[in-house]
């Protein structure tokens, strides 16, 4: 990771951002190299300082924080004095595909739910105490491309706690105070993360995308797509549902299910939208803006031909997103979002296999690998969103069953999972073990 000095030349988003986007060949276009090195390690396998003094207030209620997939909050976990508060292991099943199967974590009304290749389990966000496990489900859950993504498809939290699982046959629904199933819809294969908004669900599956009434499942709409593998949620935002689908980007009302645009925008990763605007990434190499009203381009922003940009994280001054470059490590650039116009690089890191997957007003957070060779450990790190200087980092481990996925951020505190179903808080760092 640069030092301090060298993070003031890459926020220029001059000469050297610039120049290196021309370099050809398969490298990152980023300046940055060596894996980040972050002022304070917190290892997952850390005695925990103790439960917090009560339930950290905000929520992250789908897989990346709101419906529209922006992976933004303005406040989250502390820059400084951090540590782990508690820790809990799951019983995931005990098969081969089972035992890494633990979903990102969602949080809504002090509860904090995962998914497993089987049910769902429900922790207390204060004490890290199990609530309740789900019946067997079958959550969906499928062999990913990228280190820092989880298998299983992340569940989704209503407003009144109900808890909505994308399953490998439709949506089940789940009553948030026990587990029961409160009702499903079959006739969805491959159901991913769904989205929830006010009281309708929105759900894609390999080939449909359906609209379902929050309390009783019953089908609002139904729409074929063409077929699309991710289990990314779809982002609903304005009244209009994006989502990439094979070869383009589709805009759905969300009353009526009918499609209101299509661009020819061959999207690698979810959509986010923001302020009338969605934001996708794509294998040519661009990050694309569309107009939420008519699907056309506003603008393009790209690191160089066969440089892909995937995973956007947006918040109210920035855009984070993923450069992958090929056969080499990856590279987040953060972006200064510019009134409609196209952004301007404000700094890079090197990610290696990992990505910025989530954002607070002073913070991004990376599931990234923070050494590299046979002890090389994926990790959550905490950069600084001025500069990005990696302040903290929650360390994961070697082997895949503890590799962090991305992260629940709430005021004052984090949430993570590993695959191997390790949950864990993180927190103001308390040696007296109890409130903050």
């Amino acid at each position: 990771m640069p030092s301090l000095r060298r993070r003031d030349v890459l926020k220029t988003g001059g000469a050297a951002l610039a120049g290196s986007a021309l370099l050809a060949g398969c490298s990152s276009s980023c300046p940055d190299s060596g894996y980040p090195t972050p002022e304070k390690r917190i290892d997952l396998g850390d005695s925990p300082v103790g439960p917090f003094g009560g339930a950290p207030s905000g929520s992250w209620p789908g897989l990346h924080a709101d419906s529209a997939n922006s992976g933004y909050t303005e406040t989250g976990p502390p820059t400084e004095e951090v540590g782990l508060r508690w820790r809990t292991d799951l019983p995931l099943p005990d098969t081969d595909a089972g035992g890494l199967s633990a979903s990102s974590p969602v949080v809504r009304g002090g509860t904090v739910a995962v998914a497993d290749s089987a049910r769902v389990h429900a922790l207390d966000v204060t004490t890290g105490t199990p609530r309740w496990r789900s019946p067997s489900i079958s959550p969906t859950t499928r062999d990913t491309l990228y280190e820092y993504e989880a298998n299983t498809a992340t569940p989704a939290v209503g407003s009144d706690g109900s808890v909505y699982v994308g399953t490998t046959d439709g949506v089940f629904a789940l009553d948030g105070s026990d587990g029961r199933v409160s009702w499903r819809t079959d006739g969805l294969s491959g159901a991913g993360s769904p989205t929830v908004v006010g009281d309708t669900v929105y759900a894609a599956g390999e080939e449909t995308l359906v609209a379902l009434a929050t309390s009783d499942g019953r089908e609002r709409w139904r729409r074929s797509i063409s077929w699309q593998a991710s289990q990314d949620p779809p982002a609903v935002s304005d009244g209009t549902v994006v989502l990439p689908v094979d070869g383009a980007t589709v805009g759905v009302d969300a009353a009526s299910g009918e499609q209101r645009w299509r661009a020819e925008v061959d999207a690698h990763t979810y959509a986010v939208v923001a302020d009338g605007t969605a934001f996708v990434g794509n294998g040519s190499g661009g990050l694309h803006a569309i107009d939420l009203a008519n699907g056309e381009i506003a603008w393009t922003f790209s690191r160089g031909d066969y440089r892909e940009l995937q995973t956007p994280v947006v918040t109210p001054d920035s855009i984070y997103v993923v450069e992958q470059p090929g056969e080499a490590g990856a590279a987040t650039f953060a972006l200064d979002r510019r009134d409609g116009k196209k952004p301007r690089s404000r700094w890079c890191s090197d990610v290696g296999s990992g990505a910025v997957v989530a954002a607070t007003s002073d913070l991004a957070f990376g599931v990234v690998p923070t050494s590299g060779g046979p002890s090389s450990v994926q990790s959550i790190v905490a950069f600084t969103s001025d500069l990005g200087d990696a302040l903290w980092a929650l360390h994961g481990e070697r082997e895949p069953s503890g590799w962090p996925t991305p992260p629940a951020l709430l005021d004052g505190a984090m949430v993570a999972t590993t695959r191997g179903g390790t949950v864990a808080a993180v927190g103001t760092q308390s040696t007296s073990g109890g409130g903050d």
